[in-house]
């Protein structure tokens, strides 16, 4: 595997700018090394820093040496906030928005941020209170909140993201196309994510986002995180009301469905309830209408929009853990509600399941019996592994199976 990376360079006096080319030819390093940056590189994490901990393997790089690379698996790698100084010393933040603008104040935003990010990050560090005593119900609704976004940001959904759609030829609901849906987790993972989402999402459990929002833009009032809360949550209101974002999809057609028409729709038909005759079946078919009947793309859009709010939640929600947390501890308190099952019992999940334990069961078998085929055979020097196939071939025979 060969791997490109191109770095910005900016002087630390702001005259040069430029970038360099840097690559890895994986085939030239010890076999350690060299699976260690292709494992990464193949998980997907060669656009992170996580390639960062395999600089001293990158070479200066000109253009025309593609040449006397022999390779059959190029890869590119880019790390949009890395940046270097001439001398090849990464530059934070603050060094990069002084050496650009020769103002030692300035500040670099970050791309994607919204004015009240910005704002908050004008503020800087202020001091936040927990001299509030919070009453029972005040206690349970935080406790609970931040229960559920706990289960949420460790829920495999969340890891793993919503899945793709791959359209075979053009990207279009009226080109006859069909589409196909796929994710990483199971369909059981995704149930189970819905049920955490919904307790924070809709309006009648204690702990939802509305009420936890409203508590601690009450007790951090004046503080520039207050003011941040209530943007988000402004945001994420617009963000349901609004149609789901699937540009490539809509240029011949215009949903007429909001995020909240979607997320209820799946939530009332698919997941927390049987569809009713009434709202609930009509709304769903509605939406299924707008996509001209493509299941697989209205699967997708509700994943998306589900992941899509489900970071809105953590967003407010790592916070909101924090101050709870710190302010338990302020007033060495011990709040009394009831606690995941998981927290109370470590142990689910960590008995073998039965189609893993047949699978694993067979594997050992099968080369068992290849060792044995080897010996059989007069032990060539090619190993035991020649006759793991025909191994398998017999069990499965032997067992009944195909």
């Amino acid at each position: 595997m060969v791997i490109y990376w191109k770095v910005f360079r900016i002087g630390r006096d702001g005259a040069r700018r430029d970038e360099v080319q840097r690559v890895c030819d994986t085939t030239q390093l010890d076999s350690i090394a060299r699976s260690a940056i292709e494992m990464t590189v193949k998980a997907g994490k060669h656009n992170s820093r996580e390639i960062l901990k395999f600089r001293k393997h990158f070479s200066p790089f000109a253009e025309g040496d593609e040449n006397a690379l022999e390779f059959s698996d190029g890869r590119t790698a880019f790390i949009p906030d890395y940046w270097e100084d001439e001398e090849g010393v990464e530059l934070t933040s603050s060094e990069v928005s002084a050496a650009l603008t020769g103002n030692p104040n300035a500040v670099l935003i970050p791309p994607g941020f919204r004015k009240h990010d910005i704002d908050l990050l004008l503020a800087g560090k202020q001091p936040v209170s927990f001299a509030h005593l919070l009453a029972n119900d005040e206690l349970e609704i935080l406790a609970y909140f931040v229960r559920d976004i706990r289960e949420l940001e460790n829920s495999s959904f969340k890891k793993d993201g919503p899945g793709t759609i791959q359209f075979i030829g053009t990207a279009s609901l009226t080109s006859g196309n069909r589409p196909e849906f796929k994710t990483a987790v199971s369909d059981e993972e995704i149930r189970s994510h819905v049920t955490i989402f919904r307790r924070l999402y809709m309006q009648n459990d204690r702990g939802n986002l509305k009420n936890t929002v409203q508590l601690i833009v009450r007790l951090l009032k004046g503080h520039p995180r207050s003011d941040w809360i209530k943007a988000v949550w402004k945001d994420y209101n617009k963000h349901l009301n609004g149609p789901p974002d699937a540009r490539f999809l809509t240029r011949d057609c215009a949903f007429e469905f909001s995020v909240a028409d979607l997320l209820d729709a799946f939530i009332y038909t698919q997941y927390a309830h049987q569809p009713d005759r009434g709202d609930g079946a009509k709304a769903f078919e509605k939406c299924l209408e707008q996509v001209k009947g493509q299941q697989g793309v209205l699967t997708w859009l509700f994943c998306t929009e589900l992941w899509k709010v489900t970071l809105i939640f953590l967003n407010v929600g790592r916070f909101v853990s924090w101050w709870f947390d710190q302010y338990c501890r302020h007033h060495s308190q011990q709040v009394a509600f009831v606690d995941s099952v998981l927290n109370s019992n470590p142990g689910i999940g960590t008995l073998e399941k039965r189609d893993v334990m047949e699978a694993r069961l067979f594997e050992e078998e099968a080369r068992r019996v290849a060792h044995e085929l080897w010996i059989e055979k007069g032990r060539p020097e090619s190993g035991p592994g020649i006759y793991l196939e025909e191994a398998r071939s017999k069990l499965r025979e032997a067992i009944g199976g195909t």
